[in-house]
């Protein structure tokens, strides 16, 4: 539905925390959503192994289990089988420049609540950065998209 920007607020312990103009908070470790204040199901916490971009794309293919909590309503510990894999390099345009990524996909399933979505990533190649990605973070809200447009000076 809508755009909006985004701005990062701040990095604390490699979470970066992004706020909206409409006051809507996301958390974000390794490029994932982790974490939102704002929305209308929002997600409270993931717990899920130690994974970041570097080993799906080394490994081709990683499965996991995550638990997800939400609040409004009040949802903990579902929990979702997760299935990573690199798919292929492919060209991205962000604000008129041209970057080479790796896309990667995940295949989430939730049999407690029958919940099956794909969240997609597109990543720097030698440096893991996330650039783009279409993450599902709860049954109750669309997908959300996420480009950022310029890399955080770190």
């Amino acid at each position: 539905g809508k755009e909006s920007l985004i701005i990062l607020e701040s990095i604390n312990d490699g979470k970066y925390i992004w706020v909206s103009a409409d006051n809507k908070t996301f958390f974000t470790q390794n490029g994932r959503v982790i974490s939102t204040i704002g929305l209308l199901n929002d997600l409270y916490k993931i717990e899920m192994p130690e994974i970041n971009f570097d080993d799906i794309n080394l490994k081709g293919k990683i499965e996991y289990v995550a638990y997800y909590s939400f609040r409004d309503p009040t949802f903990n510990n579902l929990k979702v089988k997760i299935k990573s894999k690199r798919v292929r390099k492919e060209e991205v345009e962000i604000l008129g420049v041209t970057k080479e990524l790796v896309l990667i996909e995940e295949n989430l399933y939730s049999s407690a609540i029958n919940w099956k979505v794909k969240n997609k990533y597109w990543v720097e190649p030698k440096t893991n950065f996330l650039w783009k990605s279409e993450q599902n973070i709860s049954p109750k809200l669309p997908t959300l998209t996420l480009v950022v447009t310029k890399k955080p000076a770190i």
